[in-house]
């Protein structure tokens, strides 16, 4: 047996500080899951991905709000339709609020939130706009176990993942 089959990965992730954000259109309002992630190993973290489960005490996934904001001739509308949740997007946001939607590194000591759900559609023609975004629909004084997963790879295409569960509460 080789003596690094036993050695620690040289890539550590960390989850933290899960919180779900506020975001309201008009009278509409939804939340999105933000947390931070680390790596606070010596090696860089290749080929990020993520996945997160949300379930409420009685493990029912909460709905995705789909919030159309349509603006013409100065005049905007604002309608919001409930889905299933589904497997939907998210994105890496860095230090400086960009949003990422693939991070393709991690290095040693770098930090980035994880925004979940994070679908969004613009299309403008003349003085008309429309946009929707997907945000969670989530009831106040309701309690949720959130699982958030982070894999990735070092440099040697060694998997590296880190998983993590948190309760919550709006």
């Amino acid at each position: 047996m080789g003596q690094g089959f036993f050695q620690r990965s040289k890539v550590v992730l960390e989850i933290e500080k899960p919180q779900f954000v506020k975001k309201s259109f008009d009278q509409i309002e939804g939340h999105q899951l933000r947390a931070g992630v680390k790596n606070k190993g010596r090696e860089v973290c290749l080929n990020l991905c993520a996945k997160f489960e949300i379930q409420d005490s009685e493990g029912k996934a909460p709905e995705l709000l789909n919030v159309q904001v349509d603006v013409t001739d100065g005049n905007k509308v604002v309608n919001a339709t409930a889905e299933p949740m589904r497997a939907i997007k998210y994105a890496w946001v860095d230090k400086d609020e960009r949003v990422l939607k693939v991070l393709k590194e991690l290095k040693k000591d770098d930090a980035f939130s994880l925004l979940f759900p994070y679908e969004t559609f613009f299309a403008g023609v003349g003085s008309s706009t429309s946009s929707s975004e997907y945000l969670l629909k989530l009831q106040v004084n309701k309690d949720y176990e959130v699982e958030i997963e982070v894999k990735g790879e070092d440099s040697d295409k060694n998997a590296i993942m880190k998983r993590k569960k948190f309760q919550m509460r709006i």
